[in-house]
């Protein structure tokens, strides 16, 4: 072994004392009785001619294909996605539209269908928590104690929901229309939210998990001038997560 290679070796963690021969057809050093030459770490050492394929045994893994797959949300609605590795670029905006690649390789587009999705990531996809969802109630002009008649139904619906979710998060953000001024409606609006706070913690939830807070009159659903009353303005928005 020539001094300046052995000296080498030892930098980098390899004994000297193997008998090193020629660089492996696939891209390692080898000892002279062909196995191959480790680093400290048990790394195989690899010469100037190594390449990612064939892999040799006990040195490198062969990478499994990374596969992408476009769904559609619960609505149907598809967006898009581009894909990219050093060997090219795609577009998937189709839904179920996937697309595959091993390390350096060429994309490979292929396409999916729900009942494939489901059968192949079906554990996946049920481990997922569940999307939030949102429950408006309406309250009586100027009260904030008073929820309207087809709101009560709106709670049952939200009690029932709260029941199979777990680990309940909820956000409530009351809102008024454009009767009265400013400064009243921001407490009024508030006052809202915390009524239906109060409503959520007789239900079971915690305080912890839960978040109020008031809008006044700055996110109406419906434009309107102001001192216009307007029923779908004065709402609590409940959002679970």
């Amino acid at each position: 072994m020539k001094p300046w290679f052995a000296t080498a070796l030892r930098g980098i963690g390899v004994s000297a004392c193997l008998a090193v021969g020629p660089a492996h057809a696939d891209g390692y050093w080898m000892t002279a009785d062909g196995s191959p030459v480790r680093m400290a770490d048990g790394a195989c050492l690899r010469s100037g001619a190594w390449t990612p394929t064939p892999a040799v045994a006990g040195c490198d893994r062969i990478s499994k294909p990374v596969r992408i797959v476009l769904l559609p949300d619960p609505n149907g609605k598809v967006g898009a996605v581009r894909v990219q590795n050093p060997a090219g670029a795609q577009t998937l905006n189709e839904a179920y539209a996937g697309l595959q690649a091993t390390a350096g390789s060429a994309l490979q587009r292929s396409m999916e269908s729900e009942a494939s999705v489901k059968a192949r990531y079906g554990q996946v996809l049920d481990a997922r928590p569940p999307r939030p969802v949102t429950f408006i109630v309406r309250f009586e002009t100027g009260s904030a104690t008073q929820l309207t008649v087809e709101s009560l139904e709106v709670v049952a619906r939200l009690k029932a929901a709260l029941a199979q979710w777990p680990a309940p998060q909820l956000t409530v953000v009351g809102h008024t229309d454009r009767v009265g001024s400013g400064p009243s409606n921001d407490a009024l609006s508030l006052k809202r939210a915390q009524t239906v706070g109060q409503q959520l913690m007789a239900l079971g939830i915690s305080a912890s998990s839960l978040e109020t807070a008031g809008r006044g009159e700055r996110e109406p659903l419906v434009p309107t001038d102001d001192g216009v009353a307007n029923a779908a303005n004065r709402r609590v928005e409940i959002t679970l997560r």
